[in-house]
């Protein structure tokens, strides 16, 4: 069993913690993706929590495409890991949180407390009126942009914009090397003018190219970790600890 992170630093000031952002489980339709899709769909949630531990990330947050169904599931599963003292168990901290396709065509990470539950997803979605499947990307909000990004604030959440310079990214060009949005340019600005919207994730220098109101600090990934099917970029993050 290794060591608690949370537990084993006594130093005043912050420390760093690896956090995954953005991760998918068989929840989604294109979780691990490709041809060995059948066989890691039916991977038990407790391998899949494993896989972040092996790897050694702190916390992780849940965004299955509009869905929340993992996550109960999920929160069971770290505790039986625990409980039964297994030997590659290792503190993880799980926050639920969704990838919401929202009205506009762009994708949209909404990340709660530890304390929220499934249910607290679906309310979610239904406020603000998912059209589509859960666990696919089959539909839209109705609510716009703006107010899905207000609603997921008002319940307490953090919205970051997902994949911002990529397919299905508020800050994607038409075309490769274009600086041209593939969106309407109002809207991203409207998007981008949210007090709320404190950070966004892209996978390169694309979203550079695009003119948007403002300056606007955004955060860049280093590329993907397939820490397990579907896993996204980790960020280090630092953070205030009051030693224990």
């Amino acid at each position: 069993m290794t060591t608690d992170p949370s537990t084993d630093w006594n130093h005043p000031g912050a420390r760093w913690w690896k956090f995954d952002f953005h991760t998918h489980t068989k929840a989604s339709v294109d979780y691990g993706k490709g041809e060995n899709q059948s066989s890691l769909k039916q991977r038990p949630l407790s391998e899949w929590l494993l896989g972040f531990m092996r790897a050694e990330v702190d916390c992780v947050a849940v965004t299955d495409h509009n869905t929340g169904k993992s996550f109960d599931h999920l929160r069971k599963e770290l505790d039986d890991l625990e409980s039964s003292n297994h030997p590659e168990f290792r503190p993880l901290h799980l926050f639920p949180g969704v990838e919401l396709s929202v009205n506009g065509g762009f994708h949209l990470l909404a990340i709660f407390d530890t304390d929220a539950t499934t249910s607290d997803i679906d309310l979610l979605l239904g406020a603000v009126d998912y059209d589509g499947t859960k666990g696919h990307s089959d539909g839209v909000t109705k609510a716009s942009p703006v107010k899905v990004v207000e609603t997921v604030l008002d319940r307490g959440g953090i919205p970051i914009l997902a994949h911002a310079d990529r397919s299905k990214g508020l800050l994607r060009t038409q075309s490769p090397g274009s600086k041209k949005l593939a969106l309407d340019a109002s809207t991203v600005n409207q998007v981008l003018d949210c007090e709320g919207i404190l950070a966004m994730w892209t996978r390169g220098s694309r979203s550079r190219n695009c003119t948007c109101s403002g300056s606007w600090p955004g955060l860049r990934s280093s590329g993907p970790t397939r820490i397990t099917p579907m896993a996204s970029p980790k960020s280090t993050i630092r953070v205030p600890t009051t030693p224990g």
